[in-house]
């Protein structure tokens, strides 16, 4: 059911409404059920063909089979999706460098003569 549902573009979160349990008790059922787990990490795998392959049909001009008209989507809201809910993949990649010297103050608070 979780596969099925995700394979539709649905969340994982969505899902829980769907069948009425609470984000803690998917969560719970990760840490306890391997199959569980493993369906989620193939739904999160559907879900993001989902909308790969809708973004790759309107950028090609295709038509998408089924029920889908690439024409009426715009690319930006597909990139948003993926950027977002697949940001593994598909997010901004952000690189941090430093360069000086840090310097670390300590304060002792169980010292009566500790400025603050």
């Amino acid at each position: 059911m979780l596969i099925k549902h995700m394979a539709q573009g649905m969340s994982y979160e969505s899902f829980g409404g769907d069948i009425e349990v609470g984000l803690s008790t998917m969560y719970d059922w990760e840490s306890r059920h391997n199959e569980w787990r493993e369906a989620k990490e193939i739904a999160f795998l559907k879900a993001q063909k989902y909308f790969e392959s809708r973004l790759v049909a309107k950028t090609s001009g295709q038509k998408f089979k089924g029920d889908f008209d690439a024409s009426l989507v715009d690319n930006s809201c597909l990139i948003f999706a993926l950027k977002t809910r697949f940001h593994k993949t598909y997010g901004e990649k952000k690189e941090l460098s430093h360069s000086g010297e840090v310097k670390i103050n300590r304060i002792d608070l169980d010292s009566d003569d500790s400025k603050l």
